[in-house]
Formats: structure tokens, C-alpha cells, sequence
């Protein structure tokens, strides 16, 4: 028994007997302040510490434990729902007493800190629904949360969970299963489901795959995450004086403070055009809609129109104008399956996981993303009304099998007629969703000054209407994706693309852009019999005596610098070769381009040491590459005979890794090949080369048996690296 005036207690997970294997024993010894526990606690600890057990202990009075409480948002969490393990009882039920007392006098600081804590964790760990790799626990809509919504509940001692957000315990018990079935497959993991451990998880939990897996954890994660800021926003709106703003709003509507509810009178029943106009009204106004209007809705059954009305498209199209305040509109109807009605295509994408470096959300966040983005810069089209619902369609075929823009056309129609479109209105949108991809994969993989480029991209987009459409849903889609999806360079290619495309439509003549042109004469006379160059921030211009390999050498020694190109243009002006990049450099400091004059100098004078050099700086990339557990590209080389009238465009598909660009261009120039334009796309973890090449007599390749060749001696050294 234990000595008088003395409790061991669990608190956190252990006291809510949801531990998992890698978790801490998380125990207090509470004690009277006139025991002294000292050899006590050492007879309890040492045993446990001798075992190898983790644990998390901590000795304190009742008043020492309330006192940390009140400052320290971590220690209050696990404070609350203290369950005894042995020892004085009346010590737990003074400590629960003492706990609630304060937390009433002191609830508005309290509270206070308790939120703002939670928001930096959420700044620190990410959305747990959109990422990558998510930390179960910490991250906003993890299991934390979770906690902290209970230890609310005990604090307030009330329920807070209303029926729309009873969601939350399935929820719940999808993260803790996953993080129990996490920790014994990979015994040294904490809370973050990394992408090497996802599919064997995935199979253990009894899962088709990991992208359903993923699927589940992100749903899961917008349930806490929506209930722990419903809850969040009521108890601080509770400690706050509410304005309610001025409206105009129809009979059936009130708001209070920054919430808008129903007030439907006895007998009448919310409709669909309600609905819209609800949304319409929250959205711009900033408003959350309660969640009994949304349980209301949610409980009339609404279906989906045959076709919509004018009203009813007027109110759509205002509401996906309405920039980010549509999305947390859009999400509020989504947690209570109202969206669907609006756009019952919703539910192939919803919580659809996109399990790549390149994607920053699931694919129904993405949508409103992109819609949200495609609303700030509509005022640069004559139809944003066409704009914006194709920015929430370009992908809705993601949730069906097959490529997902074949499988998005063929439903897109059907919404476009249901919508209420014109035949003409709804064939634009059809056209933007079928080419989405077609201005971001051409102006990075193409020569967009080549008239074959923009003879194929005009055949495909038909007129400059959807031309101009197309370039700002390109942006809008781009910048919804991620932070490495849209950059300056992609955004003058996109523009460039699309002004010359619309230029050829009107039947204008393409402006000269022909190279080197006159632009390399000052460097030129710099260089002499030597070479020269000329950086920038972005850009590197060389000039040197012209030779076989000269596009490798430079190649190399930008990747030994930590220069990545993005870009590059490559000719000559008798036996001077003239090689244009645009580039980026490395993120962490400024490119030391005297370091690069040496090194170049040095590949120039001794090619064959380059290769190690290269070898020598790809050991720790290659190692962090294994670490991550990412899913890279299978290498494939792709030809595209017919993509250009002046060259031989060949694709390199392979994951990123130090030095590719100078191993695929020194296999180049070994077949006596020319590079004459080059780009490089980067897709996340991996890239996209595009090369135009041509013979030694300047032309397109004709003869297949090169090709063939250069293909497979290509294949072999992206497999090798592979291995």
C-alpha cells in the first residue's frame, strides 16, 4: 500500500488507456505538501528506468501541478482526466477539483494559451490531411487534438460534441490503430508515418494499398481537425464581445456574431437554391455557418437538380469566386456531405491522397485550391464564370481508373449540362480540362520559339479565347500544387507560349526570336581564344571554342557548384560555341561562381577527371535519396518524332540525382550528336529532360538505328544509377 497522503497517478495516454507501444508511462506522484517522498519516488523510478520502460514522471503537490498547468498548455492536457493507479484518492479528487476551479477563474488566459499553442503546433507540424508524411500525433487533426478537445469537454465539463461532430471518435480510433499497427512494424518510429513505412502498415491494417490507407488518415485528419476549430471558435467567441455585423439578409437567415444560422419558420424546409445562397452569403461575408443550419441541410435530404437554374449557376459561380473564404465554406458543407449535392462528382475525389513530393494536397483540396487561385486573378479573362468551374473540374477524373484527364472528359460534359452551360460554354470547358496539363508540359518541355510547337498547341486549343483561359488556370492549377509547381522562369514560358499561340490563331507572323543572334557579341570579343562567361542571378552565359563535349563539361560543373539549369539554349557562330542557360541556384547561399570558373577550367583541361568529381559529390545526396523512403519515376527514354520540324526530340525520364544532365549529354556527344535546345523539368524528386538534338550535319535524326541506340545506351546508365 502506498504511504499516507501520497498518489502514483496516470495522466496523457497512459490514463486514457491509449498508449502505443513506443509510448512514455506517463505518471505523477501527487503528495501531501507535509510528506516528504523522496526515497519514495526513487524506489518507484529506478525500477522502472531498471526494466526499460519509458517513462515520463514527474512528483508534485496538488497545487505545484495546477500551478504548471496553468502555464504550460502540454502539462494541463495531460492533467486532465487523471486516473489513479494506487494510493489516497481524496489527492486525485482534490486535484480534479482544484484543476476546474481554476481553469473557471482564470478561463479566458487559460484558454487562450491553450489555443495559441496548439496553432504553433499546427504551424510547426503541417495539416495532417494534405502531407506527405504525416506526424499522427502533433500534426493539426492528429491525435493531440483529439486530446485537447477532451480535456476541453472535462474542463468545461460539458459536451462540446454536437452530432455533426461525433465524427471525430472513428477518427480517432483510425490514427490511434494506425500509430499502434506504425510502432510495431517499425519499432524505432515515433508518430510519423513516413512514406517507407506506409505500404507495409497499410497491408498489415488490412488495406488494398496505401493510397488507401492514406485516404482514410487524411479523412480522418479534416474530421479532428474541423471539430477542434468548431469547438475552438465557440469557446473563444465565448471569452470574446461578439459583433454581429449589418446585413441584408432574406427572412430565412440570422447571424450572431460571426456565425449564420437558420431561421426557417414552422413548415417550411431548406432547399438547394437556400443552400447556395447560404454559402454565397457566409463565404463573403466571413462567416462560419452553424452547425445546426448545416445539421438542418444535412436532414432535409436535398437532391441534386437535373439542371440548374440561372439563380442557382449565378450563385455557384459567386461562390467559387469568393477566393479562401470559399474554401472553409466549401469544407464546412464537405464535413456534413452537403458539397456533393452541389457537385455529387465530388465524392471519386474526396480525401483522395496524392502520395508525391510534387503535390502538396489531397485532390479535393487541391480543386479548391485552384479555384480559389483562379478567383484572384480573374479579372484578367472575358470569362471567369468558365474559368472558375473549370479550375474545379481540370481534375475530377482522379478518383476514376485510368488517366485522369480521359476519365475527367468523359464525366465533364454530363456536370457542364447539369450546371446548366451552353453547348458552346460547355465545349470551352471540356477543351480547358482536356488540356489543363498542355501549356505547363509544353512550355517546359518544348522550344516554344519552334513553329511546330505552336502549330500543335493552337490545333489543340482551336481559338484565343480558350488560350486565355488556359494561361491563368495553368497558374491558378500550378500554384495550388506546391511551391517548386510555379516559379518566374514557368510563368514567362507559360506567357511566352501562350502570346505566340494566340499570335499564330490571328494569323500574325511569330516574332523573331532566332539564336544566338547578336546578343553574345560583347562576350564573344571577351573571350578571344578562350572562353568566357557572363552570370546573373538566374541566368549563365558562356562562350567558348567550339568541341565535342563542351555541353557535358558545363553541365557537370554547374552540378558541382549546387547550380541546378532549368533551362538552355545551345548554338554557334563559326567554330565559337555559345551555350545560354537559365538556372537556380543553390538555396542556402550564393552561387560562388570564382569556385566555378576553376572547376570548369579544370573540366575543360582534364574531362576525364569529372565523372569522379561528380562520383565523389553524389555519395551523401544518394544516401538522403535512400533514407527518404520517396517513390521515384521508373526511368523510361522517350522519343517524339514528330515534335519538331528543326530537330529530334528525345525525353529523359528519371529520378533527380547529382550529375544526370552531364551523364545523359556525354552520351550525346559520344554518338557525335548535337544538343541544340534543352530543358529540365522538375517533378518533385524527379525530372524531365527534354533535348533537341540533331546530326552532324545540323539536321533532324533520320536514321532509326541511332536512335534505338541512344536510347538504350541511355536506359543503361539511368538503370545502372537506379541499382
Amino acid at each position: 500500500p502506498a504511504p499516507a497522503g501520497t498518489a502514483l497517478i496516470a495522466v496523457g495516454s497512459y490514463a486514457d488507456f491509449e498508449m502505443t507501444p513506443n509510448s512514455d508511462l506517463d505518471v505523477v506522484l501527487l503528495h501531501n505538501p507535509k510528506v516528504v517522498v523522496d526515497n519514495l519516488a526513487q524506489s518507484i523510478w529506478y525500477p522502472l528506468w531498471d526494466s526499460g520502460l519509458k517513462i515520463d514522471n514527474s512528483v508534485r503537490t496538488t497545487k505545484e501541478a495546477v500551478k504548471m498547468a496553468v502555464s504550460d498548455p502540454r502539462v494541463l492536457n495531460g492533467l486532465c482526466r487523471p486516473r489513479l493507479i494506487v494510493g489516497d484518492a481524496e489527492l486525485v479528487q482534490d486535484l480534479d477539483k482544484s484543476l476546474r476551479q481554476t481553469w473557471m477563474k482564470k478561463r479566458k488566459s487559460m484558454l487562450g494559451t491553450v489555443i495559441d499553442y496548439a496553432k504553433q503546433r499546427h504551424e510547426d507540424s503541417g495539416e495532417l490531411a494534405y502531407l506527405l508524411e504525416p506526424d499522427l500525433k502533433d500534426a493539426k487533426g492528429g491525435l493531440r487534438d483529439f486530446a485537447i478537445i477532451k480535456s476541453l469537454e472535462y474542463l468545461e465539463d460539458s459536451d462540446l460534441l454536437g452530432p455533426g461532430l461525433m465524427g471525430v471518435y472513428s477518427a480517432q480510433k483510425t490514427l490511434q490503430d494506425t500509430r499502434i499497427m506504425l510502432h510495431m512494424k517499425n519499432p524505432r518510429s515515433s508518430s510519423r508515418l513516413s512514406l517507407q513505412d506506409q505500404d507495409s502498415v497499410a497491408e498489415a491494417m488490412g488495406f488494398q494499398d496505401a493510397d488507401r490507407l492514406m485516404e482514410e488518415i487524411a479523412q480522418a485528419g479534416k474530421t479532428i481537425s474541423f471539430a477542434f476549430d468548431t469547438i475552438s471558435r465557440k469557446l473563444m467567441a465565448s471569452i470574446t464581445r461578439q459583433i454581429t455585423p449589418k446585413l441584408d439578409l432574406p427572412n430565412q437567415l440570422t447571424v450572431h456574431g460571426n456565425e449564420i444560422s437558420l431561421a426557417l419558420p414552422d413548415g417550411l424546409r431548406p432547399t438547394f437554391n437556400m443552400l447556395l445562397r447560404l454559402a454565397v452569403i457566409a463565404g463573403s461575408n466571413n462567416l462560419h455557418i452553424s452547425e445546426r443550419a448545416l445539421e438542418e441541410f444535412a436532414d432535409a435530404n436535398l437532391e441534386t437538380p437535373k439542371v440548374f437554374t440561372e439563380e442557382e449557376l449565378q450563385s455557384f459561380v459567386s461562390f467559387l469566386s469568393l477566393g479562401p473564404a470559399m474554401i472553409q465554406v466549401a469544407e464546412a458543407l464537405d464535413h456534413f456531405r452537403l458539397f456533393e449535392i452541389i457537385l455529387p462528382e465530388w465524392n471519386y475525389v474526396r480525401s483522395k491522397p496524392q502520395r508525391n513530393a510534387y503535390h502538396v494536397y489531397t485532390v479535393d483540396r487541391h480543386l479548391l485550391e485552384t479555384v480559389a487561385n483562379a478567383s484572384k486573378l480573374r479579372r484578367r479573362v472575358r470569362r471567369p464564370d468558365l474559368l472558375l468551374i473549370a479550375a474545379l473540374l481540370h481534375d475530377i477524373g482522379k478518383g476514376l481508373p485510368g488517366d485522369h484527364t480521359e476519365a475527367g472528359v468523359k464525366i465533364v460534359p454530363e456536370i457542364c449540362a447539369r450546371f446548366g452551360l451552353s453547348d458552346r460554354d460547355a465545349d470551352i470547358v471540356v477543351r480547358l480540362v482536356s488540356n489543363h496539363l498542355t501549356l505547363a508540359d509544353t512550355a517546359t518541355r518544348r522550344d516554344t520559339s519552334d513553329p511546330t510547337t505552336i502549330s500543335k498547341v493552337a490545333e489543340l486549343l482551336k481559338e484565343p479565347l480558350v488560350v486565355e483561359l488556359l494561361e491563368v488556370l495553368t497558374e491558378a492549377d500550378s500554384v495550388a500544387t506546391g511551391t517548386s509547381a510555379w516559379s518566374d522562369w514557368k510563368a514567362k514560358l507559360v506567357s511566352s507560349l501562350a502570346y505566340r499561340t494566340i499570335r499564330s490563331m490571328e494569323g500574325l507572323q511569330p516574332e523573331d526570336d532566332s539564336f544566338p543572334g547578336d546578343d553574345f557579341d560583347y562576350l564573344i570579343v571577351e573571350a578571344g581564344d578562350g572562353w568566357a562567361m557572363d552570370a546573373a542571378s538566374d541566368t549563365l552565359k558562356i562562350v567558348a571554342p567550339d568541341k565535342p563535349g563542351l555541353f557535358s563539361l558545363v553541365t557537370g560543373t554547374l552540378a558541382l557548384v549546387g547550380v541546378d539549369i532549368i533551362a538552355a539554349r545551345v548554338g554557334s557562330i563559326g567554330n565559337t560555341a555559345i551555350e545560354d542557360f537559365l538556372i537556380q541556384p543553390p538555396e542556402t547561399r550564393p552561387t560562388d561562381w570564382n569556385r566555378f570558373k576553376k572547376e570548369l577550367q579544370k573540366s575543360l583541361d582534364e574531362p576525364e577527371s569529372l565523372p569522379q568529381r561528380l562520383h565523389d559529390k553524389a555519395k551523401n545526396y544518394a544516401k538522403a535519396r535512400r533514407r527518404s523512403g520517396i517513390q521515384l519515376v521508373p526511368p523510361r527514354v522517350v522519343v517524339a518524332p514528330d515534335a519538331s520540324s528543326r530537330a529530334t526530340v528525345v525525353e529523359v525520364w528519371a529520378p533527380n540525382r547529382i550529375g544526370l544532365l552531364h551523364d545523359i549529354t556525354a552520351i550525346i556527344a559520344q554518338m557525335s550528336l548535337s544538343v541544340a535546345h534543352a530543358k529540365v523539368l522538375t517533378l518533385g524528386d524527379d525530372v524531365v529532360d527534354s533535348f533537341y538534338l540533331t546530326d552532324s550535319e545540323g539536321a533532324p535524326i533520320s536514321k532509326p538505328e541511332i536512335l534505338t541506340n541512344l536510347s538504350g545506351a541511355l536506359m543503361r546508365v539511368l538503370d545502372n544509377h537506379r541499382s
